[in-house]
């Protein structure tokens, strides 16, 4: 299975599914190598925290289901593959990589062009959220 709903959605059904609480699901992930506290689960189960790497791989274990179940590990999946100082791709990978998607991209109908997003990030687009000096 994999959803293409929010984090938060598909855990509800997935709990919703199998009859289990909040609390039984943390008691389920303990078998997870970093397990969690029932309060840092709430937080990302209510909305008041974004859900990192290692909750969603937590609440994985917990369900008996692979993390890829989740888009937005999908999403950090397909990240990696641009992240130039991950040791796993660096940098002649990432740009093979980013190559490979715009010429994609000139053939697909792509939601987003870089100039949007360079616009959401207050200037040019240098990824700290502020424009380069002309």
């Amino acid at each position: 299975m994999r959803s293409n709903r929010p984090f938060r959605e598909t855990v509800a059904h997935l709990m919703e599914m199998s009859d289990i609480s909040r609390r039984e699901l943390v008691r389920r992930g303990k078998r997870h190598e970093r397990p969690m506290s029932l309060g840092a689960v709430n937080s990302v189960l209510r909305g008041d925290a974004k859900p990192s790497i290692g909750v969603i791989e937590f609440v994985a274990a917990a369900l008996l289901i692979e993390p890829e179940t989740f888009a937005e590990y999908r999403m950090w999946q397909a990240r990696r593959l641009f992240d130039p100082t991950d040791d796993d791709v660096g940098f002649d990978m990432a740009l093979k990589n980013l190559q490979a998607l715009e010429a994609v991209g000139e053939q697909a109908d792509l939601p987003l062009d870089p100039g949007v997003v360079a616009d959401r990030r207050g200037g040019k687009g240098n990824g700290r959220g502020k424009a380069e000096p002309s």
